[in-house]
């Protein structure tokens, strides 16, 4: 599985935008290129089609098309345009034209993925009564080693997509 994570970091709302152009941009090559392309997260802003930071799955029966696709959207990225946006309640447009974000892939191994987590669900325990709902109430998940975790979380510059600290 890829992932493709887009993010604006902390620019101002045109670098969002940028986000909201980028990823149609990838919808349409993933359509050319037969990719499977899913939202796993999106955090929106006020202004609809801007992204603080997006997501994205991406898979295709050739393994490398997928891999090769989120490569290209790797490392900082920019857009040149006038702002769309005003800053004030008097008409006036920011005078830059030069708007930053970022790509990240990470490949992940889900088949050691499947090893390192695992779920528990559990019931409460004690007298009942009326009210007591008898399916599991809580959902326990634990994570193993963390040098599973690492292995199953690839990133090209040797960093894992998810920091554990109180691993096992």
């Amino acid at each position: 599985m890829i992932l493709l994570q887009l993010s604006a970091g902390q620019g101002p709302i045109e670098c969002c935008k940028a986000i909201g152009l980028a990823l149609k941009s990838i919808e349409k090559q993933c359509n050319e290129k037969s990719i499977t392309l899913d939202i796993v997260q999106a955090i929106n802003t006020k202004e609809r089609g801007c992204f603080k930071s997006v997501l994205l799955q991406l898979s295709s029966p050739k393994s490398d098309a997928a891999k090769q696709l989120a490569n290209s959207w790797q490392g900082a990225m920019l857009w040149v345009c006038q702002s769309p946006f005003l800053i004030d309640k008097k008409g006036t447009k920011r005078k830059r034209k030069n708007w930053f974000f970022s790509g990240r892939m990470y490949e992940v191994n889900e088949t050691q993925l499947d090893k390192c987590v695992s779920f528990q669900t559990c019931r409460a325990s004690g007298a009942g009564g009326q009210h007591v709902y008898p399916l599991p109430i809580k959902i326990h998940v634990s994570v193993g080693d963390k040098n599973d975790l690492d292995k199953a979380l690839i990133e090209e510059n040797g960093y894992s997509l998810i920091n554990i600290n109180n691993a096992v």
